[in-house]
């Protein structure tokens, strides 16, 4: 890339990888770095890539708004969204025909490539990170206007509490077993829920936490990225 690197992404199989940058060029390489393709699909920057669960597809996104399916192997679009408000992030569904996807129009939405269809979910703020639950039947969301939100996968926003931050969301992520939902919030602080109960509320560390990951495998072990100073693996038992 001549520009920042937004968004670099394994492959399933970890065989090769994808990345999205502020150049507009999207590239898939080999896992020691060799170029399979790359190519300029958006005339601004590229904001996210994801691939299917099977590996079958790369969804990616731009700064325009618009929204593509690529065939890995080639790079060729096998199916596209016409350019509208800012994409800030796309997730395929675990089942691999539906595609979550955050705009900065405060709006969710959920597509299905082969259709067309689309379920629109609403946050009172640009929508900042969102994730899939393992099982597929919720779909967690972080917007700016602090919250965060958990929906059915048909797109019914979940009776528990809206989780308010005191800031915006930065970042969303579920435990490998879909019981423990962990946020990262602007305020300074990472918040873990297992259902309704606020089971952590962490705030050590340097700058607000920008993105939390959890360990695969490990439905315990939080791994936490602040704005500054060294990544920190929490571990909640």
């Amino acid at each position: 890339h001549n520009r920042a690197v937004n968004t670099c992404t394994y492959h399933p199989s970890g065989k090769m990888f994808a990345t999205a940058g502020s150049d507009g060029w999207v590239t898939v390489r080999g896992p020691r770095g060799g170029l399979k393709w790359e190519h300029q699909l958006f005339k601004n920057q590229s904001e996210s890539v994801d691939w299917s669960p099977d590996g079958t597809k790369l969804a990616v996104s731009g700064r325009d708004g618009s929204i593509l399916i690529l065939d890995p192997e080639s790079g060729k679009v096998e199916y596209s969204w016409a350019p509208g408000p800012t994409v800030l992030g796309v997730r395929w569904h675990p089942d691999g025909k539906r595609l979550a996807v955050a705009r900065e129009d405060s709006r969710v939405m959920i597509l299905h490539p082969h259709s067309k269809e689309s379920v629109m979910l609403v946050h009172r703020g640009p929508v900042a990170d969102l994730a899939w639950s393992p099982r597929g039947d919720q779909l967690a969301t972080a917007s700016a206007d602090g919250s965060v939100r958990v929906w059915s996968a048909q797109g019914h926003l979940d009776e528990m509490p809206q989780r308010p931050q005191r800031e915006g969301a930065a970042s969303v992520a579920w435990s490998p077993d879909g019981i423990r939902l962990a946020a990262a919030s602007w305020d300074g602080a990472v918040r873990v829920w297992i259902g309704r109960f606020l089971e952590l509320e962490d705030r050590k560390g340097h700058g607000p936490p920008v993105a939390v990951q959890w360990r695969p495998g490990a439905e315990a072990q939080l791994l936490v990225g602040r704005s500054k100073g060294p990544l920190r693996l929490l571990d909640l038992l």
